[in-house]
């Protein structure tokens, strides 16, 4: 029997893996659903915050000399059933930027100063060169679409009036010869980019990536990648000039929104490619991973099953439960990695309680002192411990690119 076209992948049936990104339907949060970001520019130096929000996208906020940017709070946002509509399949979630809090991201009460109520950025020298803000996902590869055309498409909206968004291609070449730039690749819309409004709408942009031929070779990094920038605020940076909030003198407080953003290859863009979520988590875990529940925030007060094993190590409810000493003899845990991870992870361990560093011992409230040894693309140890007993701890393990986005 002959096998269907519906079977079939590429010119005929639709391909699957089409889309480049990872998490461009916001599912995946493992490091929290809310994340807070505030930078005030120094004197005679650049500030900026670089924060991951949903798994694989991250915020960079930059603020030059004296500069304040706006306090931001990036959310989980419950999409309406049947929402974005007019898309061909519907989203769960979104990722909403809310901008001007009146509580920024160190706790300060923001009420009565001069941008409690404003948008955008402040301050002497805000609407000069520097000052940037984007919304970025760094893609592992800068081979990734090399030669080819490409298009962007995603769906956003914004009660903030005027409020625009530029995507951006970049080809970093992971730290090479000083003197070496990444190239930049603007789309079809240029540096002015939509203008957006309150309302749910697809927006497309098609990029012409450059070939890598006769380009020298990466940096030893290994954080060589395809970068994709939408772009909120810019003053100079890449040529672009935008406001975030919308112009200046009139900036407000309020909401920019995301979801299904997809970056494939061709001249035309195809309905949104919905990962398996199986697939999904572990696409985002090859580059952080915890062993916290999903939706719970790295470093929660959390409980963990009373029953402690008798030999060897186990995970129980997402803790790890490692051995410490029978009183004569320190002993180690392995801790093996869910996905093998795409280098060498940062790892933090935190104990039940929160305490980072730390380890709940079987004799609660006891904590003790905890680090990881021997931290591989597999997994780690976390060393000799010295109580009786059995420790209990949560970790997370880092392995982003480290990718410069200005």
């Amino acid at each position: 029997m002959g096998n269907s076209a519906l079977s079939l992948h590429g010119p005929i049936g639709v391909q699957d893996n089409r889309n480049e990104l990872i998490n461009g339907d916001f599912n995946i949060w493992q490091r929290g659903v809310t994340t807070s970001v505030g930078v005030t520019g120094k004197a005679s130096t650049t500030c900026l915050q670089n924060s991951f929000v949903a798994d694989r996208w991250r915020i960079y906020s930059q603020a030059v000399n004296g500069v304040t940017a706006p306090p931001l709070s990036i959310f989980r946002g419950l999409m309406p059933l049947g929402y974005p509509s007019g898309a061909d399949r519907a989203s769960k979630w979104y990722l909403n930027i809310y901008v001007g809090n009146t509580v920024d991201a160190m706790g300060s009460d923001l009420d009565g100063t001069a941008y409690a109520s404003y948008g955008g950025f402040t301050g002497a020298g805000a609407l000069t060169n520097g000052t940037y803000l984007a919304l970025v996902q760094d893609i592992d590869d800068v081979q990734t679409l090399e030669g080819k055309t490409c298009i962007l498409s995603f769906w956003a909206k914004s009660d903030i009036t005027n409020q625009r968004v530029a995507p951006v291609l970049k080809q970093c070449f992971a730290g090479r010869t000083a003197g070496d730039t990444p190239s930049l690749i603007k789309g079809s819309t240029g540096n002015t980019g939509f203008t957006l409004d309150n309302t749910w709408r697809q927006y497309k942009t098609s990029f012409n990536v450059p070939s890598v031929i006769g380009q020298p070779a990466v940096g030893t990094s290994g954080d060589d990648a395809l970068q994709l920038q939408l772009v909120l605020h810019s003053n100079g940076v890449h040529g672009a000039s935008m406001e975030l909030g919308g112009p200046s003198e009139q900036a407000s407080l309020g909401n920019i929104s995301f979801s299904q953003i997809q970056l494939e290859q061709g001249s035309r863009s195809t309905e949104f490619d919905k990962t398996n979520p199986m697939t999904e988590v572990a696409l985002c875990q090859r580059y952080y991973e915890k062993s916290y529940n999903l939706d719970t925030t790295p470093g929660t007060v959390t409980t963990v099953a009373s029953e402690a094993p008798t030999t060897g190590i186990i995970k129980r409810q997402n803790v790890v439960l490692a051995p410490i000493s029978d009183g004569t003899l320190s002993k180690t845990t392995g801790v093996h990695f869910l996905i093998n991870k795409r280098t060498v992870p940062t790892i933090q361990i935190w104990s039940c309680r929160g305490g980072l560093g730390k380890a709940s011992n079987v004799n609660e409230p006891l904590e003790v002192d905890i680090g990881a040894t021997g931290i591989g693309h597999s997994g780690f140890h976390t060393g000799s411990l010295i109580n009786l007993g059995w420790n209990y701890f949560y970790y997370t393990a880092d392995a982003e690119l480290s990718v410069d986005t200005d």
